[in-house]
């Protein structure tokens, strides 16, 4: 899978960008802030519908002296191995009353096209599929469970429409369940045979979430494991589990039995104590916790043997390599460790590398890049001397 043209109009500070590509590597050169991240950032986009999960989906939209533009728009043609599709999505500022606007704050709507054809977010997000790695990932080993959990679903998400499509509509009833969970804290409204059909509706579309879930934690036990022990050979293991919430709960009843045992304690909380959005994905280094253990430079290949595991996931499950993004990754690595995890990127992997040193990237990446020049917003191919 590739990109072969790339469109963006008012995406973060990349005004207007018309570019055309081929399979292989590109590196993204320029001085910090110039534009590097956000233009990887739109292949994120327009593989998983949104920009980076730290980040309100509004700051996609381009803004200059307070003013924010009305809607940011990203375009591309993708050739994969059934033929080539064409994508586009659309976030637009929306006013108080739901219209489109020019607000300094407001929501974000998100419009999806495929083939110039609308269509939801479920069947948009895994057309172009996609890896991206940025040095703030390494808030997944160190960060909340949300941050963890939202890596388990992206990664399934892109690989299963099926799995997308069951989340949203979990989501949904999870906002719906915790309502009436609420309201009968507030009120004492409401009974216990009202909790019982969303406690079905939550349980019977649990199971195939965790069940996905627990697959791809056992492939990343088997290869970011194994790609850790290449990046750093020093003995010490990357281990993975899934944690479900309330675990002891879980060994030897169904889900709607320890919902039923948990309904008083829910209603106290007034919120959903069980459940896909509760779990998480525990990551140990020697058997200790990742989160209080390991230097930066052990943090930052631990995260990327996660993203060459997804990449793998992502290949298996679609019989083609995805795109690779990799904002700043050699950054913090010794000249041993960059050498060997540019030895981990795939031959024949359409890559893009952002770098404001070139003098860090592996002459081996360098010779055999295009270059694209990013400053101020401005991007352009250009020709660029490798280090000697």
């Amino acid at each position: 899978m590739y990109c072969r043209r790339l469109e963006l109009k008012d995406f973060r500070n990349l005004r207007s960008v018309e570019l055309n590509f081929s399979p292989g590597i590109v590196l993204l050169v320029g001085a910090n802030a110039q534009g590097k991240s956000n233009l990887l950032e739109s292949f994120l986009a327009l593989s998983t519908g949104r920009g980076r999960s730290t980040r309100p989906m509004v700051d996609l939209i381009h803004s200059s002296a307070g003013e924010r533009r009305a809607f940011a728009r990203v375009r591309s043609e993708v050739s994969a191995r059934n033929g080539a599709t064409r994508l586009e999505l659309v976030f637009s500022v929306l006013d108080g009353n739901g219209r489109i606007g020019r607000p300094r704050r407001g929501r974000t709507a998100r419009r999806a096209m495929i083939d110039g054809k609308s269509t939801t977010l479920s069947r948009f997000v895994g057309r172009l599929k996609a890896v991206y790695f940025s040095p703030e990932d390494v808030d997944l080993l160190i960060g909340p469970p949300s941050l963890r959990r939202r890596f388990l679903d992206i990664s399934v998400s892109q690989a299963d429409d099926t799995y997308l499509r069951n989340l949203m509509d979990y989501n949904h009833i999870v906002t719906q369940r915790n309502a009436l969970l609420r309201e009968i804290k507030m009120t004492g409204r409401g009974t216990s045979r009202s909790l019982e059909f969303w406690d079905m509706k939550l349980a019977e579309l649990a199971v195939p979430i965790m069940d996905s879930r627990r697959q791809f934690v056992n492939h990343l036990s088997i290869y970011a494991a194994d790609c850790f022990r290449r990046l750093w050979d020093d003995g010490e293991s990357l281990e993975f589990s899934y944690a479900i919430e309330s675990a002891a709960r879980m060994e030897s009843v169904s889900m709607l039995e320890a919902l039923k045992a948990l309904r008083e304690r829910e209603i106290g909380a007034g919120q959903s104590l069980l459940g896909p959005h509760r779990d998480d994905l525990t990551i140990t280094l020697g058997n200790r916790s990742i989160a209080g253990y390991g230097s930066r430079g052990q943090h930052r290949l631990a995260v990327l043997s996660l993203k060459f595991a997804q990449l793998e996931w992502l290949r298996n499950a679609a019989g083609e390599l995805p795109i690779l993004l990799l904002d700043d990754i050699f950054s913090e690595l010794d000249s041993r460790h960059r050498a060997t995890v540019a030895n981990q990127i795939p031959e024949h992997a359409q890559v893009f590398v952002s770098s404001a040193d070139i003098a860090s990237v592996p002459r081996r990446l360098v010779d055999s890049a295009r270059m694209l020049s990013v400053n101020g917003g401005v991007v352009e191919w250009k020709q660029v001397d490798a280090p000697q």
